[in-house]
């Protein structure tokens, strides 16, 4: 799996994701997945299905916060099958400025990185 991190400032945007993965064509993703993020003692924890997928320092997330003020940290689970992303990707759109990290320092747009991944990626 590969985590794509997703910096906004949208207060609803964990249940579109939630409700996103849990659709019948996106196969990789199994019903009544809930990704999920708690805080305990300095650490964020991100959990999906109750397991925990990813965690980090909460300083990393403040380091973020300096360059982007008012977000707030949502990471999306994705499966390196590259159809799955790409269905994924056809279907979350989003008012909100979106800024996506690829876990190798690159920040685009969500546009941009929706782009990027319709060009790149084969159904």
């Amino acid at each position: 799996m590969q985590s794509i991190v997703l910096i906004t400032n949208c207060n609803q945007i964990l249940s579109l994701i939630n409700s996103q993965c849990k659709g019948d064509d996106i196969s990789s993703y199994k019903k009544g997945n809930q990704l999920n993020i708690e805080m305990e003692n300095g650490r964020v924890y991100i959990t999906l299905s109750n397991e925990i997928v990813e965690d980090f320092e909460y300083g990393e997330m403040q380091c973020i916060h300096k360059l982007f003020p008012d977000t707030i940290f949502f990471y999306l689970i994705c499966y390196t099958n590259n159809a799955v992303l790409n269905k994924l990707m056809k279907q979350l759109i989003f008012k909100e400025k979106v800024y996506v990290d690829d876990d190798k320092g690159n920040i685009f747009t969500f546009n941009e990185f929706k782009e990027y991944c319709l060009k790149t990626f084969v159904e």
